[in-house]
């Protein structure tokens, strides 16, 4: 028997990025406006805490310059997760499900479910008065998880179900 190892032709492939993504629930955009802001505010609660009982540094010539870094951090962030949001989106298939999210820098996963070690849902506080939950797929390979925000709390445990099924065997 002769070994062979002939070249693909690359125009010949599929592309996983011709298939059809759904996109994650609206609402998970108040939750990031949201998770984000709480972060903000402590920061600033924190600062004002050290601008008013630390009397060893002069805070007067800073202070106004932290403060305004900081609101433009809020604008930002809220203009980049509102640009970026469009482009979290997923696909569940037979033997695989794949995630894309990013504006700047674009990122896409797939992860087949012969390499998934385990499936978790998790809900976080203001994630759970909007009824989303995040599901996040381990894999055997280091890094290689997949970890998407923003799902509907039923069809984060359907989809883990159906994830479970495949990897034991049952579909």
């Amino acid at each position: 028997m002769t070994f062979q190892n002939n070249q693909i032709d690359m125009n010949s492939l599929p592309s996983v990025m011709d298939m059809e993504m759904i996109s994650i629930e609206r609402n998970y955009y108040k939750v990031m406006l949201i998770n984000n802001l709480i972060k903000y505010i402590s920061i600033i609660v924190i600062l004002f805490f050290v601008y008013f009982f630390n009397t060893k540094f002069d805070w007067n010539r800073f202070f106004p310059w932290i403060v305004g870094i900081l609101i433009i951090g809020i604008l930002f962030h809220a203009y980049a997760a509102k640009i970026g949001f469009k482009n979290r989106k997923y696909a569940l298939r037979d033997h695989d499900i794949s995630y894309t999210e990013g504006w700047l820098f674009s990122k896409y996963y797939t992860v087949p479910f012969v390499r998934t070690q385990h499936v978790e849902i998790r809900q976080g506080f203001v994630s759970k008065f909007f009824n989303l939950s995040n599901i996040k797929v381990f894999t055997a390979g280091a890094g290689d998880d997949v970890y998407i925000k923003g799902l509907r709390t039923e069809t984060a445990e359907e989809i883990r179900n159906f994830i479970i099924s495949k990897i034991n065997g049952k579909l």
